[in-house]
């Protein structure tokens, strides 16, 4: 029997009638049992809800509920009833574009580049669905056909031939689908629609127990193949009801009316009434003249005013009341406006029962709505799902794919060691540090990232700094770099082939994936929601490996990231709240205490709906197919329903999007029309909203910090206790003259590691270089430096190229400037100097001969105090009481034990015997000014004079190593540049065995200073640098300071000269503080 249509109010909630239909029409209802019922609904949620509906009306702690089931579950049932199994050769649903993909890339079909495959596989699968689902396949799929498809599309004459070129396309396409894809789960679908359709041997159509009632309502959307086992089941049913939405509310029947009633498809009212009609209802077309405002008079502004004069008015929006309408300024105050109506209403006397949504059509919109919410103390049901190639778990394949074709290089590993679920098995220390000092390498590194050769290189470059500095043996960053290249071998080695199997790229992301981030093994009994997804689209592509092409490690990588980018995970969430974040479409058919419905602006709702790629508007209108208007028509039924999804309805929507002026929606534009508003009235516009907040603010804190703060002396003695400082080095002195509250983050407390090991790696890429080419080329005993004892200019000049070769370059050339072009640069770069180096030191031979290079030393400041005292007794007397009236005759206590630390680039000695001795410092840079030298804003040259004077610098020597004799006679900066190499005429540091020897005693009185200054352990340190108080150089040494911001330098009362330049740094740079 044909199934009773039941035209409910769009403003009556469909699953309380049918709950309510249930227990009044079962028998057994009284006693608990609904097992007699059928009720059939469009989703899970749906469903979900009506079942917790009839046990709420029952009254009892038990009942048997009615099978409540959705047309795909109900087809499963009954294909099973019927013996008809699914295929087992049938291919996943999901990876059926990708397989037509890759015929289509390999046929001539295709006519544009390969990249357009994907969409077109896309949109060919989509449209031999439709077509089978409506069982038109022998129509439009078949070529002998043809003309039966065009006399079926209704075609002009002068569009025949443009229409059967596209159906011969689709021909085509569709003889290459079935060549790859025999058999699909909607050719099961179809079996199923014809085995209902003309039963089984006289058999009833329908397999299953007959039931005593059968419901259904809700649908918008159905096609004859879907519909089928809901058409059976209602006609095998003892009574079966089919509701269908009708407009007799007064909100309803006024806004159906802006629909042109001449149009009898058209309207929110009509895709119910078709899917009525595709579920076996007779009667659905015959509601729809009861169901429309008075045919005339037919303007709209008539409509609407006849209607006026016969149904009752509409109460006006307002603040509060059953229909709110808010127009905000842009997303994130529309969010605001959201989290202020859901607090305020949970601050109502029944708000801790009430159940509340939040209906956004997008993921952006819910993630503020929620941050709001959250913000606010509330726990939230987001149920918006997120892409999985956006998860965690897609984010790692993705990154370890990048990495391997990449082939390690830089930026690609770091996205994959910086992963919450990656850590490799590191023999010292934790995968987290390792991943940090990996990071820091490389990005203090400008030069050219190469791959894995290049990575390890410079990871072995950095354990042989890390060994000269801390003297002590390091492979741990090798051994790192090594764990990295082990994690992604399977992914490296399928890389380096030209084709693999699909099935081989597979097994080797899962092998990666396990090596990478063993403790988040990749499978389906995870505890997270994304890893369950990326193991299932995995295993499901694993299904149909076999029906894929060889390709390279590129294109799988590819296919990989669209098949993550389709694939959606939920985030994690807890189902059980009562505040839900959710989509419009997930609210049709639920009833709420308060709803929300957000962004609704121009496009979201209705949605633009894509043209489709085949079969033109008419010709679906005229086959039955689905098209553009049934779209509209379906998202103006569901803006209906959400106006009345609860008592207090709110609609918001912003007025900008990204920047630019956006409109409300149409359908929103239609419910200011009824109500007599202009989208822009002053009613509308929604009050500046609070951010609500489960913590206090502090700011009546942060004020009085502040105010205290402002009131601190200038030089604040240091309360916490900091670290001692047993070595310094000039580095570090210079940064405690520039700014002692700089050196007090960095050395005192620690909050950075000290930069030793970083900085001299950085010197041992050009300028560490550059050292051991002269080192190579002047050491005694080499070619080089009997070359130029000798005078032979030609053969020096090859011996420095050798010694060049040989250190910027070594091994093969060809294969190192494929690995990192930087060093082939930076040969050839030093090849310019080569002739000035060479002339310069011919000259210098005549004098002076080097006899050490990179000699490190260790200068304990109670030697260099008693050098110092023993100095001022040879002094004159003016001087040694100026010496004696800044140095204090016995050290501070906490400068016991503490050592200045350096090393000499070169060491030079008299060839005339007197044993006078140089110190030298190679500057691939600017050297220090005159200036700077006098003002002893630069001591390093002057620090290793003091070293050897001291008798601190020790040569090594086949016996170990041997004190240096003689005495230090000049300083001086080595200039590698090529305007000027070599050491000046006039050194910058002269005759300090004689007229220069009273500077070089002042710089150790300095030295000390600094250095009792640099370890007192209580300070001062003040906020005001040395260069800021007028006594340093004018640039402000916190351009590159890592602790900018912290010292609060820019809330201190300055003079007006010093707040401009404080200013001009700030505002210079947006991350400046």
């Amino acid at each position: 029997m044909s199934p009773q249509v039941v035209p409910l109010p769009l403003s009556e909630p469909l699953l309380e009638t049918m709950a309510a239909e249930l227990s009044a029409r079962l028998p057994g209802a009284v006693h608990g049992d609904y097992s007699g019922a059928l009720v059939l609904l469009p989703s899970t949620r749906a469903c979900r809800t009506l079942g917790q509906l009839v046990f709420e009306a029952s009254g009892r702690e038990a009942v048997l509920l009615p099978r409540i089931l959705t047309p795909a579950q109900l087809a499963v049932e009954a294909a099973t009833a019927l013996g008809l199994a699914p295929a087992t050769d049938a291919p996943v649903d999901r990876t059926r574009a990708l397989i037509l993909t890759h015929q289509l890339v390999a046929s001539d079909w295709l006519q544009g580049p390969p990249e357009t495959a994907p969409g077109l596989a896309q949109e060919l699968v989509r449209t031999f669905d439709e077509i089978r689902r409506h069982q038109l396949a022998d129509v439009l799929l078949l070529p002998a056909n043809l003309e039966e498809a065009l006399g079926r599309m209704a075609v002009r004459e002068a569009e025949a031939e443009a229409v059967a070129t596209e159906l011969r396309s689709l021909h085509d396409a569709w003889r290459l689908y079935r060549a790859c894809i025999p058999r699909d789960h909607v050719d099961a679908q179809v079996q199923l629609a014809n085995r209902l359709a003309r039963g089984a041997d006289g058999a009833l159509p329908w397999p299953l127990a007959r039931c005593e009632l059968a419901l259904a309502g809700g649908f918008t959307r159905l096609d004859p193949v879907t519909a089928a086992p809901a058409v059976a089941a209602l006609a095998a049913a003892d009574a079966a009801i089919v509701y269908v939405g009708s407009d007799a509310d007064p909100l309803s029947r006024r806004l159906t009316a802006t629909w042109d009633p001449a149009d009898a498809r058209g309207g929110p009212l009509g895709p119910a009434r078709r899917a009525a009609r595709q579920l076996g209802a007779q009667g659905a077309d015959a509601l729809a003249p009861a169901m429309s405002p008075p045919a005339a008079p037919q303007g709209l502004r008539e409509r609407l005013d006849a209607l006026a004069a016969v149904l009752p008015p509409l109460a006006s929006p307002t603040p509060g009341g059953a229909l709110e309408l808010a127009a905000c300024s842009d997303a994130e105050h529309e969010a605001r406006v959201i989290s202020d109506l859901v607090v305020r209403r949970l601050q109502e006397p029944d708000g801790a029962t009430a159940r509340l949504a939040v209906a956004v059509p997008d993921r952006r919109l819910a993630a503020r709505v929620s941050a709001q919410l959250r913000q606010a103390g509330l726990d939230v049901d987001n149920t918006h799902g997120e892409p999985l190639s956006a998860q965690p778990a897609g984010l790692l394949l993705r990154f370890a794919l990048r990495a391997a074709l990449t082939g390690l290089r830089g930026e690609a590993v770091l996205e994959v060691l910086a992963h919450p679920y990656v850590a490799l098995a590191v023999p010292n220390g934790s995968h987290g540090l390792w991943t940090l000092r990996l990071e820091r390498l490389l990005r203090s590194d400008e030069a050219f990232q190469g791959g894995q050769d290049s990575l390890l290189r410079r990871a072995r470059e950095h354990d042989e700094a890390a060994g000269a500095v801390l003297r002590r043996a390091s492979e741990g960053m090798e051994a790192f770099v090594a764990a990295i290249g082990d994690g992604l071998s399977p992914l490296l080695e399928l890389g380096g082939r030209r084709l693999s199997p699909w099935a081989e790229h597979l097994a080797a992301l899962r092998k990666a994936w396990a090596l990478l981030a063993a403790e988040r093994p990749l499978e389906t009994g995870s505890d997270r929601a994304d890893i369950i997804a990326a193991a299932r689209l995995l295993d499901e592509l694993a299904v149909d490996a076999h029906r894929l092409p060889a390709v390279t490690a590129a294109t799988f990588a590819a296919d990989l990231n669209r098949q993550l980018v389709g694939a959606s995970a939920p985030l994690h969430r807890d189902p059980g709240l009562g505040l839900l974040v959710i989509g419009h479409l997930e609210a049709r058919l639920e009833r709420f205490d308060l709803l929300v419905v957000g962004g609704l602006a121009d496009g979201s709702l209705p949605r633009r709906p894509s043209r489709a790629a085949f079969l033109g508007s008419r010709a679906r209108e005229a086959l039955g197919l689905p098209g553009r208007r049934d779209s509209l028509d379906a998202d103006a039924e569901l803006f209906l329903r959400l106006l009345h999804g609860a008592p207090r309805v709110a609609l918001t929507w912003p007025a900008e999007e990204e920047g630019s002026p956006v409109l409300p929606s149409p359908l929103v534009e239609r419910l200011l029309l009824v109500h007599g508003l202009a989208p822009d009235a002053e009613l509308l516009r929604a009050p500046p909203a609070p951010t609500w907040s489960a913590i206090a603010p502090a700011t009546a804190a942060i004020e009085a910090a502040q105010r205290s703060f402002l009131g601190e002396p200038a030089a604040t003695p240091l309360l916490a206790p900091a670290r001692p400082r047993g070595r310094l080095s000039w580095s570090g002195l210079r940064k405690w003259l520039d700014c002692p509250y700089r050196f007090l983050l960095e050395y005192g407390f620690a909050l950075r590691r000290d930069e030793d090991v970083q900085r001299e790696f950085g010197r041992r890429e050009y300028g560490s270089k550059v050292h051991e080419v002269l080192q190579r080329f002047l050491a005694p005993g080499s070619d080089g430096y009997a070359a130029l004892v000798a005078g032979d200019g030609e053969t020096a000049r090859r011996e420095l190229d050798r010694a060049a070769v040989a250190t910027f370059v070594p091994g093969a050339l060809a294969l190192e400037v494929g690995d990192q072009p930087d060093r082939a640069l930076w040969l050839e770069a030093f090849r310019d100097l080569i002739d000035p180096v060479v002339e310069h030191e011919l000259s210098r031979f005549i004098d002076w001969r080097p006899v050490g290079f990179e000699t490190g030393f260790e200068l304990p400041l109670d030697r260099l105090h008693g050098w110092l005292l023993r100095e001022m007794d040879t002094a004159d007397a003016d001087e040694a009481a100026a010496l004696r009236a800044r140095v204090p005759a016995a050290m501070p206590e906490a400068a016991a034990g503490v050592v200045l630390t350096g090393r000499i680039d070169r060491l030079d000695l008299a060839c005339d015997g007197s044993g006078r001795l140089a110190v030298i410092d190679f500057k691939t840079g600017a050297r220090p000014s005159k200036g700077e030298i006098e003002r002893f804003d630069e001591m390093q040259v002057l620090l290793y004079a003091v070293a050897v004077g001291a008798g601190a610098v020790d040569l090594p020597g086949p016996d170990g190593p041997r004190p240096l004799a003689g005495t230090v006679a000049e300083g001086a900066y080595y200039g590698l540049k090529r305007e000027e190499v070599g050491v000046r005429t006039k050194v910058e540091l002269p005759a300090l065995d004689g007229e220069g020897r009273p500077h070089l005693r002042e710089g150790a009185a300095r030295l000390l200073q600094l250095a009792f200054a640099a370890v007192a352990p209580g300070g001062p340190f003040p906020l005001v640098p040395r260069a800021q108080a007028g006594e340093g150089p004018a640039k402000l040494p916190c351009e590159r300071c890592d602790f900018r911001g912290i010292c609060r330098l820019e809330e201190i009362d300055l003079s007006p000269v010093l707040k401009r330049r404080v200013e001009k740094l700030v505002n210079r740079r947006e991350d400046a503080w």
